[in-house]
């Protein structure tokens, strides 16, 4: 949602026909690292030719998000998209790691 009203905004302000990456704010036009040539997105969970479980697929997810935000459980559940007591109870599950660096 953020990022298509950043879209709208530019196209309404803009005199150009097309929206180029100099549009954009700066923290957006720098590149960022994204999956490697190879497959792989650095969690193990899209390896090529691979098939994981989805609880395996889950907590590496959970797991990676935690990392993100070290440690903080709340912010991981807003880019998770999942509530706070869902998290918990898949850290519990998971008995996943939650320590605040």
């Amino acid at each position: 949602r953020e990022f298509g009203n950043m879209i709208e905004r530019i196209v309404v302000l803009s005199t150009h026909s097309q929206v180029t990456n100099h549009m954009l704010p700066t923290h957006l036009q720098e590149p960022r690292p994204g999956p490697a040539a190879d497959g792989k997105d650095g969690s193990g969970v899209f390896d090529s030719g691979v098939v994981i479980p989805m609880k395996e697929v889950e907590r590496r997810v959970i797991q990676r998000a935690l990392s993100i935000c070290r440690g903080n459980v709340s912010e991981a559940a807003r880019r998770l998209q999942i509530g706070q007591a869902t998290l918990y109870r898949k850290i519990k599950k998971y008995n996943l790691v939650t320590h605040r660096t």
